[in-house]
């Protein structure tokens, strides 16, 4: 995935109420900060410190309108949906499975360099199912 920010002039944090109702912020923010080499996901909220301004908030980081030179570009966000990384990879059959798996021995022929990680991850959790489903096939026959 390529990331954009066209951003750098001085993040809005001015007037929170008033852009918020006339819909000129949006509910999430790609903030890259100076001393960071990636951006990071900031949702919009109201400032503790500043009245009538907004803050961008994440987990790990709070920023209020003083701290606005430590941003060095933003890019507002239409929507974003937050999956755990499983949920990337579309679901697929065995024998697709199988297929995917060739193409990888053979150094990822014909697959997005972004579904590498996630499709070795993927076949290291197949490779313990399909164990699984062995060694329940070889216990059932012992009991029979």
């Amino acid at each position: 995935m390529k990331i954009v920010l066209t951003h750098t002039e001085e993040f809005p944090f001015d007037c929170y109420e008033g852009n918020l109702a006339s819909g000129l912020y949006y509910g999430s923010y790609l903030v890259k900060f100076k001393d960071c080499a990636h951006p990071e996901l900031m949702f919009v909220t109201e400032s503790q410190e500043f009245e009538d301004c907004c803050a961008l908030e994440n987990d790990s980081n709070i920023v209020e309108r003083d701290q606005a030179d430590e941003i060095e570009a933003w890019e507002p966000v239409d929507a974003c949906e937050i999956v755990s990384g499983e949920h990337y990879m579309p679901s697929l059959t065995r024998p697709e499975l199988l297929l995917l798996k060739t193409c990888l021995k053979r150094g990822g022929f014909n697959l997005p360099l972004e579904w590498r990680g996630m499709a070795k991850q993927l076949f290291a959790r197949f490779d313990r199912d399909l164990q699984g489903e062995i060694q329940l096939a070889t216990d059932d026959r012992k009991s029979n």
